[in-house]
């Protein structure tokens, strides 16, 4: 991708289809991502270029597109078109102000409650996204945004697939994010994007992860000899029920995993309503010592 930047070198932007780019905001090994104008909408969007190295750059591409359109949700990134122009694809979408949380950890880890509130709205988006018929395959803390307004987004579908695909894993996705048995090359599914989730949260808390390698093969290894770490050990200020909810979501064996998000959110919003029903007796109690 970086050789096909070189090759096709993006001229300075000023209109991309009917879009009136605004400025850069973001660049990496794939493409581009700018600000930009919609008229036909009247709104901001958020436009990502890469450049077309094929025919089937294109499509997979445009594909991306089509999957996550198929999606409407408030915790999802709204998609609105998507098109090639000359050597480079586009992908326009909502624009969100807001920080990614692989940012939002540069200032520290997540409490909590912080990390309980937002594994409950990522759930909720994984579920629509499976409830579309689809497969995030990339759940990760670069990958989800938060709001200025506080909203939780899950972005990016570049490693998406159906549902019903069925295929042979490939090598698309994080791997320190990917379940043992998609690193050992089996397809996809639920259950791998749940453990993906729980590795999200287990993140978010310790801004470390269970597992360690310096190569795909290395984490197989490690997965096969079950060397891990426990949350509490990274983290040990984490309370005790939502350590259980992780370690369940990040279990070596998926049928040991919740059976998907849905059931994961339910368990999440159970801690939570306990820890509010625990502020309020405590409120309570000091209200009467008054």
């Amino acid at each position: 991708a970086v050789a096909a930047v070189h090759r096709h070198p993006r001229p300075a932007l000023e209109q991309w289809a009917h879009l009136r780019v605004l400025e850069p905001i973001g660049r990496g090994s794939f493409g581009e991502v700018f600000r930009a104008w919609d008229p036909r909408l009247d709104r901001e969007v958020a436009l990502k270029l890469l450049p077309a190295q094929g025919e089937d750059d294109a499509s997979s591409f445009i594909s991306e597109g089509r999957l996550l359109a198929r999606v409407r949700h408030h915790n999802v990134a709204t998609i609105y078109g998507a098109d090639q122009i000359d050597n480079w694809i586009g992908l326009w979408m909502e624009f969100i102000r807001g920080r990614t949380l692989e940012q939002v950890l540069q200032d520290g880890s997540f409490s909590a409650a912080e990390t309980v509130r937002i594994g409950i709205e990522i759930c909720d988006a994984v579920a629509a996204v499976h409830r579309a018929g689809l497969l995030h395959r990339d759940i990760k803390a670069h990958n989800v945004m938060l709001s200025d307004d506080k909203r939780v987004v899950l972005m990016d579908f570049g490693s998406g697939r159906e549902l019903e695909d069925g295929s042979d894993s490939d090598r698309s996705g994080t791997p320190l994010y990917q379940a043992p048995e998609v690193i050992a090359g089996e397809p996809a599914t639920i259950q791998s994007d749940v453990y993906s989730v729980g590795i999200l949260l287990f993140h978010l808390l310790s801004r470390s992860y269970p597992v360690h390698a310096a190569s795909r093969a290395e984490l197989r290894l490690v997965h096969e000899t079950g060397e891990r770490l426990a949350l509490q050990t990274c983290a040990p200020g984490v309370p005790a029920p939502l350590a259980r909810v992780i370690q369940r979501a990040i279990d070596t064996l998926p049928e040991r995993r919740y059976v998907d998000t849905d059931a994961m959110a339910r368990d999440l919003t159970a801690l939570q309503r306990r820890s509010w029903i625990r502020r309020t007796r405590f409120a309570l109690v000091a209200a009467a010592a008054l």
